[in-house]
């Protein structure tokens, strides 16, 4: 069963959710410091978006947070994409 990695808007965190909507892991990636908005896969790390902080956070997809701050001073980040290897924002 696929599954997909879905922003929750309480205690900033990300869950783990299956293709029909099913929580796998209510707490897949905790203390965010700010609300997830936006979230890219590549390979197995995740991108998290904190619009509230200006962030981009870089976790694995086994929910260990690597960089809370990967990327800072952007302005309102939302949505994110990789393609080639590169992450837009």
């Amino acid at each position: 069963m696929a599954s997909s990695m879905l922003p929750t808007q309480s205690m900033a965190r990300l869950a783990n959710t299956s293709s029909t909507g099913t929580v796998v892991n209510a707490g897949l990636v905790m203390g965010l410091g700010s609300t997830p908005e936006g979230v890219a896969v590549s390979g197995t790390d995740l991108f998290v978006a904190n619009a509230g902080n200006g962030t981009i956070g870089k976790c694995t997809t086994d929910g260990a947070i690597i960089n809370r701050d990967f990327i800072i001073d952007v302005p309102d980040p939302r949505r994110l994409a990789v393609a080639g290897g590169v992450l837009y924002v």
